[in-house]
């Protein structure tokens, strides 16, 4: 046990598979025996109070392809590097009664003949998974006879997936619980799925499995990071895990009120989404950002604008279909909308000092000032709408201004006369400086004063654009300490709402969004560190979602 927890703590392997979905049928192989073994319960579950966490058809996919030795695409997992976490919300409240789960080979049977393989109810907030205790985990040992599932013992391959009753377990989690799969003594070992094929015979599945994640809103981890490179314990991998499990609502009335909650939830969200795409149709986007918002051959491409050709990208094809599952792309394709020019620049700052395409430090052209004014297409088409979601990279920099400690000590005067105060000595600094061209330290001093005069430049270079800022979530990206991370982006988005009160811009406010602290390693694609910096297609799509429902609430009401 001791060995096992320690495992736990420094090599903690995070996997991401599917969210939760509605699907009432066993995806599993009817000739599957459906027991428990020597440790479970025989029989089926009664589907009528059940759902299942994978969708049936494409689940049914994976499993077949699995089970033609494709082992390629479904590596083995490395057991050193067991048990392997869930991070997933899907679990937290529910009783867990079946599970469906590849096995890639069986170890030697104990002295009774069973096989082994072992699931923990753990915690799932960041923080409780890097410093995870043995009080923090419950073990369950599965046990099953290796005949009742058409299995051998000590088989070195084996490709097959097998259904396991677990009713007799009493896996019930509470708000705040995942499942970790996996010790290092289990003798039923699971394969991950390498969600990073495009090119085997598996490839239109995991492309599929991509889709279907784009039109439904599942969640999937594609990104890897190096090996021995953890960080409190936790580190990325490719591999999704493609095992289902059977949730129990207890009764059908439970099932449906969950379900019918879970609709009109949908429904709801689908009629603003509806009639933002109406009001946007057609309409020109462009965008502002830095490594989150970029993606290769889009934020770098000069055949939308010459002034993207030194833009640095982090995202790529080899990270998700498209571009349409960025966060900015899918608003696009959701609403019919023309992309006008997405400037996505890896690393850059609003400040400046960033690095380019060839990686050189301090790119003279990465700051937000001078790139205000590029965004317009080639053809001289100005956007409808600007997006700017810039100053992550800011907020751990020396380059402050005093703008926040003037709107904490403001006393009877209003935020907006406390801005146009510090904009005097913003304008003076610029008019000093502004005849050899925007030179940050000189032109501007601070990450705030960039931002106000890029706000202005795009004003007036863009008089019929709607502006949005986009202020900054906090995650574990390299913030400092708890109460010192906390307080950094605090001060960030009170300087950001200050300035869009007085440039008559508008918020969208990510602590509105369902990305937070606790749960941001849920919706983090950082390789070797799980910091949720960038995003994974869950968090795009939750970005996403901020945004569709922040225009609805700021379309003109009949």
């Amino acid at each position: 046990m001791k060995q096992r927890l320690l495992c736990l703590l420094l090599a903690l392997l995070m996997l991401f598979p599917l969210t939760l979905v509605a699907c009432d049928k066993d995806p599993a192989d009817p000739n599957t025996p459906n027991n428990g073994g020597s440790g479970g319960q025989a029989g089926t579950v009664d589907t009528d109070s059940t759902e299942h966490y994978l969708p049936e058809e494409l689940f049914a996919a994976v499993k077949t392809a699995y089970e033609k030795k494709d082992a390629g695409n479904f590596p083995a997992l490395n057991y050193n590097e067991a048990p392997f976490a869930i991070a997933d919300d899907a679990f937290a409240g529910k009783k867990i009664v079946e599970i469906t789960l590849p096995v890639q080979k069986t170890g030697e049977a104990d002295a009774d003949g069973n096989l082994c393989f072992t699931l923990y109810v753990m915690p799932n907030t960041y923080v409780a998974l890097i410093s995870a205790k043995k009080t923090d985990v419950t073990e369950h040992k599965i046990k099953i006879k290796p005949a009742d599932y058409g299995l051998e013992a000590d088989k070195k391959l084996v490709c097959k997936y097998i259904t396991v009753n677990l009713t007799s377990y009493d896996l019930q989690l509470t708000e705040g619980q995942t499942l970790a799969i996996g010790a290092k003594e289990d003798t039923v070992m699971i394969a991950g799925m390498d969600t990073s094929s495009t090119t085997s015979s598996t490839a239109k599945v995991i492309k599929d499995w991509r889709e279907q994640w784009l039109v439904t809103g599942y969640h999937l981890n594609l990104f890897k990071g190096a090996k021995g490179k953890e960080n409190g314990g936790m580190y990325f991998t490719r591999d999704s895990l493609p095992v289902d499990f059977v949730f129990d609502y207890g009764t059908p009335a439970a099932k449906k009120a969950v379900l019918d909650a879970r609709k009109a939830e949908e429904d709801a969200y689908a009629a603003k989404l509806a009639a933002v795409a109406e009001a946007y149709d057609g309409k020109y986007l462009s965008l502002m950002g830095d490594s989150i918002s970029s993606f290769r051959g889009i934020t770098d491409n000069t055949d939308y604008s010459g002034a993207l050709i030194n833009n640095r990208c982090y995202y790529g094809a080899s990270y998700m279909n498209d571009y349409t599952q960025m966060y900015w792309g899918r608003l696009a394709y959701e609403c019919n909308m023309e992309l006008c020019v997405i400037n996505g620049w890896s690393s850059s700052k609003v400040y400046g000092g960033g690095q380019d395409k060839n990686d050189r430090v301090d790119a003279t052209q990465d700051n937000m000032l001078v790139r205000s004014t590029t965004l317009h297409n080639k053809d001289g088409q100005n956007p409808d709408l600007i997006i700017l979601y810039m100053g992550i990279n800011d907020v751990n920099t020396k380059h402050w201004s005093d703008l926040y400690d003037r709107l904490e000590a403001r006393g009877s005067k209003t935020q907006k006369e406390i801005v146009a105060e510090w904009l005097e000595g913003v304008h003076s600094t610029y008019q000093a400086n502004s005849d050899n061209g925007v030179q940050p330290g000189k032109t501007y001093t601070s990450w705030e004063a960039s931002y106000a005069l890029s706000l202005e430049r795009m004003q007036y270079n863009y008089p019929d654009a709607e502006i949005y800022i986009m202020n900054l979530t906090r995650s574990q990206h390299s913030t400092g300490a708890e109460e010192a991370g906390k307080q950094k982006i605090l001060k960030a988005n009170t300087c950001l709402a200050a300035l869009a009160e007085y440039y008559g811009v508008k918020i969208i406010d990510q602590a509105k969004s369902e990305v937070n602290y606790d749960n941001c390693h849920l919706y983090g694609a950082d390789e070797a560190n799980p910091t949720a910096l960038h995003p994974n297609l869950m968090g795009h799509a939750m970005m996403t979602k901020l945004i569709v429902e922040t225009l609805y609430e700021n379309l003109p009401k009949d």
